[in-house]
């Protein structure tokens, strides 16, 4: 992955991961991106929400936490300010942010400093806002176009980005051939084997955990069919 961020000319560098709602220990920003760039000899931050986890002076990987803050608060609406100032005592040379609410924080970066710019690209938040109840119809509409006009805006002056979905690249079109997919899938151990119990018939449902997303249809046909066969759960 390093090999795509960064010119081989770069022997060690400081690398910036930064998010507005994620924790600063994300699975992620921390276990999948910011743990391989570590095994690459890079020193690398992570800026976000506080978790349970502390670094050491000598860590490679050094946390940021900023001050907690809920999802709709006001607090919100000035994070990215907090954000910047944090990058600015850094000094990185990279810069990965994964919310189009660091996008104009990136790009100022870029324009002062000469960073490398990344945008991590964790969901397709236009069609978020517009397929879901959070806002009322027409908020969320207008809020759909300016985050997706301020993504087209934006994405000349960024250098890479990483899709946490394959596709992501035919949902937005404004990447070129400039992005790398990294998505989001688990890492089994070596050797791992399932033994499936044979007395049960386990569903699954992945993804968010969410009304909008078809969570509760689902426990209600998983109800149904357990009614039908006491084996499925």
């Amino acid at each position: 992955m390093a090999v795509i961020i960064v010119s081989q000319e770069i022997k060690k560098c400081r690398i910036v991961i930064a998010s507005v709602l994620k924790p600063v220990d994300d699975t992620r920003g921390f276990e999948k991106i910011a743990q391989s760039l570590v095994d690459r000899k890079f020193e690398v931050f992570l800026i976000g929400q506080p978790s349970q986890h502390t670094a050491t002076a000598d860590s490679p990987i050094h946390f940021l936490p900023l001050a907690k803050f809920g999802r709709l608060s006001f607090a919100r609406w000035f994070s990215p300010l907090e954000i910047a100032r944090k990058i600015y005592q850094v000094k990185p040379q990279i810069l990965i942010v994964n919310t189009h609410e660091l996008l104009l924080v990136a790009i100022l970066n870029r324009i002062l400093f000469g960073t490398r710019i990344l945008y991590d690209v964790q969901e397709n938040y236009t069609q978020n806002l517009t397929h879901t109840d959070a806002f009322p119809p027409v908020v969320r509409h207008v809020l759909a176009g300016w985050v997706r006009l301020k993504e087209w805006v934006t994405s000349p002056l960024l250098h890479h980005f990483l899709l946490a979905e394959k596709s992501y690249e035919n949902e937005m079109g404004f990447m070129g051939k400039r992005f790398s997919v990294i998505e989001n899938k688990v890492q089994l151990p070596g050797g791992f084997r399932r033994t499936p119990d044979p007395e049960k018939l386990k569903l699954v449902f992945t993804g968010t955990l969410a009304e909008n997303t078809g969570v509760l249809r689902a426990i209600e046909f998983a109800k149904q069919l357990h009614a039908l066969e006491p084996k499925i759960e």
